[in-house]
């Protein structure tokens, strides 16, 4: 039998939800290792970033244009604050507070080139340490393990777009290829795909369903895994090349709103589907 507690939270640009899946005894075969008795009581937990996402396009906010019937029965059946504020609009210090509880001025990770100090304590090590197997899929280069975000984790696994001409983490850094990929971008291919941009929420699933075969029941886990569908570029579905990205509109037209918040919305919604699948596979 399985008990689900959700917990939402709700910063001003991100939410973050967290849910503990309370799981019954399981058959070890004999290549298992034996969960510590301390933990065989206690619950996997599982921590998920969807990143961009904003409360007031969910139905448990009183949205009604985008449809999340998964997002609304977890808040519905855990808890959901009605005011919580992020300690930062963007993505490397709000998780670098999500994982270390410390406010940008304790971690001191707020800037792009800005590495998770070794001295701060983060949830995974902590976990690690009472005896989890501790497991982390990132989407999101500024918390991929060249920035130190990995710190505790027994497996980090950064899940890099698919890089324009054959280029890889390094080369994204340096200047010359943001160049490259603005022009491409806003002036040669108009068609735009997710996996240029990130690896879309299908494919964190299916990474999580690799670890979960392969010793999800060997080990009580803490698993966190980033969603990035509601993050700029924001694409219609179903996928049919269409997306409006930053990097080709730095500065559109106040006309292009109500077309920007659809495909927002049609992000959100597939986003809510994924998630159900991932409820449905940890069931």
């Amino acid at each position: 039998p399985m008990k689900w507690v959700g917990y939402i939270f709700v910063p001003v640009v991100l939410i973050w939800v967290i849910t503990a899946i309370i799981t019954g005894g399981s058959d070890l075969n004999s290549e298992t290792t034996e969960i510590p008795d301390a933990l065989k009581s206690k619950p996997n937990i599982v921590m998920i970033m969807c990143d961009a996402l904003r409360a007031d396009h969910l139905g448990s906010y009183g949205y009604v244009k985008a449809h999340t019937p998964v997002m609304d029965e977890l808040a519905d059946n855990g808890i959901r604050f009605h005011e919580a504020y992020a300690q930062s609009s963007w993505t490397k210090p709000g998780t670098a507070t999500l994982f270390t509880a410390k406010y940008p001025s304790g971690h001191k990770t707020f800037l792009k080139p800005d590495i998770l100090p070794d001295d701060v304590v983060t949830i995974a090590e902590v976990l690690d340490d009472a005896g989890y197997y501790t497991v982390g899929f990132p989407n999101n280069i500024n918390i991929s393990p060249s920035f130190n975000f990995g710190q505790g984790f027994d497996e980090y696994t950064y899940l890099a777009p698919d890089y324009f001409f054959g280029a890889n983490e390094s080369t994204n850094k340096l200047t010359y290829y943001s160049i490259l990929r603005k022009i491409r971008e806003g002036f040669l291919v108009k068609s735009k795909h997710p996996q240029h941009y990130y690896q879309e929420a299908k494919v964190v699933n299916e990474y999580v369903a690799e670890y979960l075969e392969r010793r999800g029941t060997k080990d009580r886990f803490f698993l966190y895994l980033h969603y990035m569908e509601p993050h700029d570029p924001f694409f219609k579905h179903p996928f049919n090349g269409v997306g409006y990205a930053r990097v080709s509109m730095p500065n559109p037209d106040p006309s292009w709103a109500d077309e920007f918040r659809n495909a927002y919305d049609q992000e959100i919604t597939y986003m809510d589907q994924r998630i159900g699948e991932l409820f449905e596979m940890l069931k």
